[in-house]
């Protein structure tokens, strides 16, 4: 997931869009994918919202998540404590949430997420904001709660409540066309062979203006020719993604501030948004200038490894985990990448980060190579590529009989 090169992988359902068709192999999304989908059935907003094969949900109806019962945040330890006890009160299948089935589904909303931000080109800030909202919605309801909604219509609200709480302005006539592939609901005005007769002309005509149309009379009547196309279709998407972010709002309790942590990555790392550097603080006053120009350079290419890893981290629940701030994340994963890009006995990154938790950056990190293990894209950090190779070829290993042969093909 190497944002120097444009993201074009995605979803392309067959047939269906719902949760359950999730697959490994993600393919470029294309949004003409759900006209066959709703030729079939799989997308068909009904007038009610809810309810049947077609609508927002499948079975809980117009309620949306009426039946869902709420719960509280769960980290990932306590939601893989909890499996393992069915009958507790707080037990839920959120922690198949950090798991390939859960980050599966993660992988498609992001997808969806990630078509949109590009094709209307919104802030950056809403890419990352969609998923938190996302995340946030998963952890409150579970992957059986998360099976019951439409992917598409999910990842259309999410991104219509990021864009309003970023401000970055977007109608939601060109989202809703881009994300479920209509027509706009607009009129289409021909008017052909329109000629007007010169003023002295029209003045002879009573003052009126005369136009000749398609080689008629002088001085008849204009005629415009209007084709009103149907936005039945427009308003019934639309009805769905608004119910939706009105869901989503309730969920996350009216609370739509979210941090992102790219801006304490600047301040550790002392990198100017326009890609130079500054002071970090009163305590690093005391290097000298030779120092600070030797890091510049590394801490800059640091700098750009950290936003890749926080890119990658986007598709796993960890970035809402009640634990784990902004702040926090952002420690998290500069010590993961300084560890991996062998600088991480810098003596100034490690006072710069030195309050940060030891078992949360374990967390993270497990979190980074369960997301890279599942994915088939390599990072640029080679040390972390080869320590992904390790676990995948561990878990190959332990799947493999006792005495049975493993097949040749390549663990990458």
């Amino acid at each position: 997931m190497n944002p120097a090169s444009p993201v074009k992988y995605g979803v392309s359902p067959s047939g269906s869009v719902l949760f359950q068709n999730t697959f490994s192999n993600m393919q470029p999304y294309n949004p003409s994918a759900t006209s066959s989908a709703r030729a079939t059935g799989a997308v068909t907003p009904s007038p009610g919202g809810g309810g049947g094969g077609g609508g927002l949900t499948r079975h809980i109806g117009s309620g949306l998540f009426g039946d869902v019962p709420q719960y509280q945040l769960m980290s990932p330890t306590t939601a893989a404590s909890s499996s393992s006890s069915p009958s507790s009160t707080n037990y839920t299948d959120r922690h198949l949430l950090f798991g390939p089935v859960g980050r599966k589904m993660a992988r498609n909303v992001y997808n969806m997420v990630g078509f949109l931000f590009r094709e209307l080109k919104m802030h950056s800030l809403v890419l990352s904001t969609s998923m938190m909202y996302y995340h946030a919605v998963a952890l409150q309801i579970g992957v059986s709660g998360v099976h019951e909604i439409n992917e598409i219509v999910l990842a259309c609200a999410c991104v219509l409540l990021a864009s309003k709480v970023e401000h970055s302005r977007v109608k939601m006539m060109k989202l809703v066309v881009a994300c479920f592939a209509i027509d706009p609901p607009e009129s289409i005005t021909t008017t052909t062979n329109t000629t007007t007769l010169p003023s002295s002309e029209s003045g002879k005509a009573g003052g009126a203006a005369a136009t000749a149309i398609g080689g008629g009379a002088a001085g008849g009547a204009s005629s415009v020719v209007t084709s009103q196309k149907s936005d039945t279709e427009y308003a019934q998407y639309k009805r769905m993604v608004l119910e939706a972010e009105m869901v989503i709002c309730s969920l996350l309790d009216f609370e739509f501030h979210r941090q992102s942590p790219l801006p304490r990555f600047a301040k550790i790392l002392g990198i100017e948004s326009g890609g130079g550097t500054t002071s970090a603080g009163n305590n690093d006053a005391n290097h000298t200038s030779n120092n600070n120009h030797d890091n510049n350079h590394g801490y800059t290419a640091l700098y750009e490894q950290c936003k890749v890893l926080y890119t990658t981290l986007l598709v796993s629940p960890v970035i809402e985990y009640e634990a784990i701030t902004a702040d926090v994340l952002g420690d998290a994963i500069v010590i993961i990448a300084a560890k991996y890009l062998q600088c991480g006995e810098d003596e100034v990154l490690q006072a710069r980060v030195a309050s940060v938790s030891p078992k949360l950056v374990e967390i993270v990190e497990r979190e980074l190579l369960e997301v890279l293990a599942q994915q088939t894209t390599r990072t640029q950090i080679e040390m972390l590529n080869n320590r992904v190779k390790q676990l995948r070829a561990s878990r190959s290993a332990a799947k493999t009989p006792a005495g049975g042969k493993r097949s040749r093909s390549s663990d990458c």
